[in-house]
């Protein structure tokens, strides 16, 4: 019996990292399904490389979806942690670029 395709999101393509993550994915058999990325600027060349993936207006509806698993960020540093503990809260498995936190505070959360 065929195991079922992974699904995911990408919130924040603030670091080329992200092209290794999204790749490494689609790789392994996994489903690129939408992305949020606030700056119209890296959200183009993004969205031309991967056309498969929707740009969503809100992270909201990539965390609120519940046929995405897993949720790719390389955000800005400052906001890795605040993704990561939505995503997981959200019951999604999260995969960050380093580092994925950058206060004890957050490590603690």
């Amino acid at each position: 019996m065929a195991q079922p395709t992974v699904r995911f999101s990408v919130i924040g393509i603030n670091h080329n990292h992200i092209f290794g993550q999204v790749d490494a994915l689609l790789g392994a058999g996994a489903e690129f399904v939408s992305f949020f990325a606030e700056e119209d600027d890296l959200a183009a060349p993004f969205a031309e490389r991967y056309p498969q993936a929707r740009r969503v207006p809100d992270a909201r509806q990539i965390l609120e979806d519940d046929g995405i698993a897993v949720v790719v960020s390389a955000a800005i540093p400052k906001d890795r942690a605040r993704i990561g503990l939505a995503a997981m809260r959200h019951g999604k498995d999260y995969m960050v670029d380093k580092p994925g936190m950058i206060t004890l505070e957050e490590l603690a959360e």
